[in-house]
């Protein structure tokens, strides 16, 4: 049985040679390496001039998330640059008891997707799929489409 463990390092290394991704072995339990694959991901650190874009950008309007994939580090980090120029983050955007009935009412009767929804709100797809949990509302096996439209 494949494993997938992420180990923080700088570079690509073997599990054997590292020891964040031996800790990270260790911690699966098992002998044998070729069993296990560790994912590394290196530490990213934004320069100044990418972290005055990064605040600039979400001064903007940009998401957290769409910053996070931008600049490739974590949302965490995203938050944390944030927070540490004094950047108030904007409030979680809820849906109000009419925009939820009718999320639901689009999910469920015209088949839409979560994204699609989420899309009407402008909120991301998983605040609709909050909702659905909410109201007992199964989700509805993931569909594979074709991509090369």
């Amino acid at each position: 049985m494949d494993r997938l463990l992420k180990a923080r390092t700088s570079g690509e290394v073997h599990p054997a040679e590292s020891p964040v991704a031996s800790s990270a072995v260790a911690q699966a339990g098992v002998d044998d390496l070729t069993s296990v694959a560790v994912e590394v991901k290196e530490n990213r650190k934004l320069s100044s001039a990418e972290v005055a874009e990064l605040v600039l950008a979400y001064r903007r309007g940009a998401t957290q998330r769409e910053l996070a994939r931008r600049f490739k580090v974590d949302k965490h980090t995203v938050r944390a640059h944030l927070d540490r120029h004094g950047v108030a983050r904007r409030p979680i955007r809820a849906l109000s008891t009419s925009q939820e009935d009718e999320a639901v009412r689009l999910y469920v009767d015209h088949g839409r997707t979560l994204a699609e929804v989420g899309r009407k709100f402008a909120v991301d797809h998983s605040t609709i799929r909050n909702v659905l949990v909410k109201r007992g509302i199964p989700r509805r096996p993931a569909v594979v489409r074709d991509r090369r439209r």
